[in-house]
């Protein structure tokens, strides 16, 4: 399918490798503001729901990943997912989590990514992160389905296809056809700056937020014009050379090495009295 983006996930060397994908296409980002016009879309807006406190926070303190609850994608070849994504482009130090864009014999230009091992249904999401500038690669982060994709969905907090990381897209993917919609983040946002990004999914809604402010909200409605999904997610960050339908390249301006920097990751339950 065009636009399919395909990651694997290997847990450990003993389980089965897990195949995942994370959607982009030209397309789909042409359509981005005539999708808004929706009626199952709408500006976002304050809803008075107490998270209380996360259930899983990571600092990624020290120098390795926790394994329990991350997996790293290691594809060097493209293999499974037609996107080279090596174990070495996935790193903590300094108190942050570094996915890295570089060129690494024998693989040429690759990326890395990762996924949280627990898959929850509704809840909060919250990533705290920044983007070197440079061509040719693309920062995402999503929640990706444990179940089938596209037919169980996709929520994507943020592809920034943007090579001076102005700005980027949000969707929502559901149904056997790949049905979505998409809403900008407006070019006025640095993300080569740090930004805080966070997801609220719950049964009747879904609302996206940038540094605390909603941004958009999508309801639930019957039939076709349905959006939310119902099925277990987790979360999933990752850097990919290429940019899928944009179809972008590293060039003379691109740094050696084109980071997406993490400082920390909070998830929440979603609480009893919003289910």
């Amino acid at each position: 399918m065009i636009g399919k983006r395909i990651i694997v996930s290997v847990m450990t060397l003993s389980m089965t490798v897990l195949a995942s994908a994370a959607y982009d296409s030209s397309s789909a980002h042409a359509r981005v503001r005539t999708n808004n016009s929706s009626a199952v879309s709408q500006q976002g807006r304050n809803r008075s729901i107490k998270w209380g406190q996360p259930i899983f926070i990571a600092t990624f303190r020290g120098t390795k990943l926790n394994t329990k609850y991350w997996s790293v994608y290691d594809d060097p070849r493209g293999k499974y997912s037609g996107w080279r994504r090596t174990v070495q482009s996935v790193r903590v130090e300094h108190g942050l989590l570094d996915l890295t864009g570089h060129y690494q014999k024998p693989y040429g230009y690759v990326g890395g990514g990762l996924a949280y091992n627990f898959n929850r249904t509704y809840g909060r999401w919250e990533v705290r992160f920044r983007a070197d500038r440079g061509a040719g690669y693309e920062p995402v982060v999503l929640l990706w389905p444990q179940g089938t994709w596209p037919t169980d969905g996709e929520i994507d907090m943020a592809e920034i296809y943007n090579s001076q990381r102005l700005g980027a897209g949000e969707f929502l993917h559901i149904g056997k056809n790949d049905n979505f919609i998409g809403h900008p983040i407006p070019r006025v946002v640095d993300f080569s700056k740090w930004h805080t990004l966070s997801v609220d999914w719950l049964p009747d809604h879904i609302t996206f937020r940038l540094d605390g402010k909603s941004l958009w909200t999508v309801e639930r409605k019957p039939g076709k014009t349905d959006y939310i999904p119902s099925t277990p997610f987790h979360l999933a960050m990752q850097i990919d050379e290429g940019c899928a339908g944009h179809k972008c390249r590293p060039n003379k301006s691109t740094p050696k090495q084109t980071r997406m920097q993490v400082a920390w990751v909070k998830i929440y339950a979603a609480p009893s009295g919003a289910m």
